[in-house]
């Protein structure tokens, strides 16, 4: 498995795109990782649920179409994500070598942040509050989850439980995961994945930290 439980990881360096070429990889289930050459496209689909794009690098034009035209598009670079509707038929074109991941979201959306066909910047959906590390879910569909967690320097947030498989993106700043006894310091950009049904904290020292935990609940 290239995305090893309890290590640093970067996925966007390990997928980085290949002229000409859509590579894709099914990270667990229900989430999906593309890495996309400039020019390159995600066949258009109509699914059953809500769906979730990330992007990880590049920039990703994500739009809906009818049996006709295209009826609305959307730009998503960097650090953004975007919820797509279901049952309406959405594509995606690499306006430049793009990195994204696809998550099922299911029927139903439980946020007051994000809505669909609105791109949204991951690390604006929960501000730092000076002195405190502060815990928030943007999202929750029920089978994934997004939570975000801000830390103020020389804070922490101790014995979280993996409620799934989950995947930890440093969105902000510096910090250290401590899991299985182990720390590990994150850096902006860095992930960590974490095994379902398990404990781990954050914390920071000299350095604001902010991350995003996307969650597939079990």
């Amino acid at each position: 498995m290239r995305y090893e439980v309890g290590t640093v990881l970067n996925i966007q360096n390990l997928n980085r795109p290949v002229h000409g070429q859509v590579i894709t990889e099914d990270v667990y289930d229900g989430v999906t990782l593309y890495s996309l050459a400039q020019g390159t496209d995600l066949p258009v689909q109509t699914n059953p649920n809500y769906h979730c794009y990330f992007v990880l690098a590049g920039k990703l034009n994500v739009y809906l179409r009818d049996r006709m035209s295209v009826i609305a598009s959307k730009i998503v670079s960097y650090g953004q994500g975007i919820v797509v509707p279901y049952d309406e038929a959405v594509g995606c074109t690499a306006l430049e070598g793009t990195v994204a991941t696809e998550v099922v979201l299911g029927k139903k959306l439980e946020t007051q942040k994000i809505r669909p066909m609105e791109v949204f910047t991951v690390k604006d959906l929960l501000a730092y509050q000076t002195g405190m590390a502060v815990h928030d879910t943007a999202l929750n569909s029920g089978y994934s989850k997004l939570n975000i967690d801000a830390l103020d320097m020389n804070t922490v947030l101790q014995d979280l439980l993996a409620e799934g498989e989950l995947i930890v993106t440093c969105l902000d700043g510096e910090g250290s995961v401590i899991y299985n006894g182990k720390e590990s310091t994150l850096h902006f950009g860095e992930n960590y994945r974490i095994k379902s049904g398990t404990h781990f904290s954050l914390q920071t020292k000299d350095h604001p930290f902010k991350v995003s935990e996307l969650i597939r609940i079990e």
